[in-house]
């Protein structure tokens, strides 16, 4: 379900972002050209149908369930899928985004070439450190993708798997507790990085 929507949007972006590209090489005379309009559209393109209104927008764009709930409820091999799906799509943003950087260097250097006085190579460094992260992110995720699909898991939730007593399960449910504060200071501390 996951992919199927992250295809469905990534395919709808690349369709407009090949329109926008087609409509730029031959600019229509007809129309008068009003930049707040087309910010608008580029803003609208943009935007992710499933972000909730009011959150922020490095928060997942799907509900989901809290940690706890999902370490003892949903199958080891599913959150594994889960997981694998997810890096998917920032693999895909990735390998995109260096591809895209890629063309606009071969174009800035193009255009240099044709003219009797080149531009500053500043931006072409820029664009080679751009070019230079995306990718080396992209073999990061890519990496990680390989190894959680090395990972054996059961297609079963953790607490149908290993079995626990009484005492233990409590014990589990002490660690998931901490476990879980921790990640949510993590986020917390994340989400207030990224306001300033």
């Amino acid at each position: 379900m996951i992919a199927a929507r992250f295809l469905l949007r990534l395919g709808k972006w690349i369709h407009s972002l090949g329109e926008r590209w087609d409509k730029s090489a031959e600019p229509d005379r007809n129309r008068i050209h009003n930049t707040e309009d087309d910010a608008q559209i580029v803003h609208e393109e943009l935007l992710d149908e499933d972000h909730v209104e009011g959150m922020p927008e490095d928060v997942p764009s799907f509900k989901m369930a809290w940690l706890s709930e999902r370490v003892t409820g949903k199958s080891m091999a599913s959150l594994r899928a889960e997981a694998i799906q997810l890096l998917f799509a920032l693999h895909a943003g990735h390998v995109i985004a260096a591809e895209i950087l890629l063309s606009r260097k071969i174009g800035h250097i193009v255009d240099n070439t044709d003219r009797t006085h080149p531009e500053s190579s500043e931006q072409l460094r820029q664009l080679n450190q751009f070019i230079t992260n995306w990718t080396s992110d992209a073999g990061s995720l890519d990496a990680a993708i390989g190894l959680l699909r090395q990972i054996e898991l059961p297609d079963a939730p953790l607490p149908d798997v290993i079995e626990p007593n009484a005492e233990e399960a409590e014990l589990g449910r002490q660690l998931l507790e901490r476990y879980e504060k921790n990640f949510n200071q993590q986020v917390l501390e994340q989400t207030l990085g990224q306001d300033e």
